[in-house]
């Protein structure tokens, strides 16, 4: 499942500058505006924010995993690092569900589009789950 996650969120990570520069290359506007248009945006920011948040743990998990005595007070900040970035995408996360509930209301409807912002919502709803099944964001330091 988190491969999926992962998946997704790196693909519409991805995507938010390639669709800027083809909208530069073909001189097309945003097609959104206002709220629309800032939801939209903040979405993408959550997707950004939950994939460095899986990131980093990945990080210090693989390095825990090579050598144990890192895991000591000289790797708390960087783990409270991370940690703040999961409570910044928990807090995206809500403005990615409101997103995918506004473009499956918009007209003109756009299937494709509805889909993949409730992609987003439902990965970012996925990583704020997995957080709190194994106490990630805990900002406690007993290892």
């Amino acid at each position: 499942m988190m491969g999926a996650v992962v998946a997704v969120l790196a693909l519409s990570v991805a995507a938010w500058p390639v669709a800027a520069w083809v909208r530069w290359v073909h001189r097309r506007p945003f097609p959104l505006a206002g709220t629309r248009a800032l939801t939209h945006r903040l979405s993408r920011t959550a997707a950004l924010v939950n994939l460095a948040f899986l990131a980093g743990w990945l990080a210090v998990i693989a390095a825990a995993s090579s050598q144990a005595a890192l895991l000591g007070p000289a790797l708390d900040p960087w783990l409270y690092a991370i940690q703040a970035l999961g409570v910044i995408g928990a807090a995206l996360t809500a403005f990615a569900a409101w997103n995918a509930v506004l473009a499956w209301r918009a007209r003109p409807w756009r299937w494709w589009g509805s889909l993949a912002n409730t992609a987003i919502a439902a990965a970012c709803l996925a990583t704020l789950w997995f957080a709190a099944s194994f106490h990630l964001i805990t900002f406690n330091p007993h290892y």
